[in-house]
């Protein structure tokens, strides 16, 4: 990430709990607190594993100059694990993005 760029939202499935499971969990811990970052459902579980059960894993962060006017991850979808990430922003975003 580097400045310039203009506004831009993070998102993907990086199947990395910031705090449990295996993987560089001090790594996702640095990405969700990158000041040019804003993490709108923090600690809401996007998955819901059977054995490790309810789990952060799939991500949407917007940068730190837009405006979220809604945040929520959806039930998962029969027969499915992962929930559906889902951000409403205010567009064009207002003055300049950091």
């Amino acid at each position: 990430m580097t400045g310039g760029a203009g506004p831009f939202v993070l998102m993907g499935n990086a199947n990395l709990d910031p705090d449990r499971g295996e993987g560089l969990r001090q790594d996702m811990q640095a990405l969700l607190a990158d000041p040019r970052l804003q993490d709108p459902l923090p600690d809401e579980p996007t998955v819901a594993w059977k054995t490790a059960g309810p789990m952060r894993v799939s991500y949407a962060l917007p940068s730190a100059g837009l405006r979220v006017t809604a945040a929520r991850v959806w039930p998962a979808a029969e027969g499915q694990l992962h929930r559906l990430v889902a951000l409403s922003l205010a567009w064009p975003p207002q003055g300049p993005s950091p």
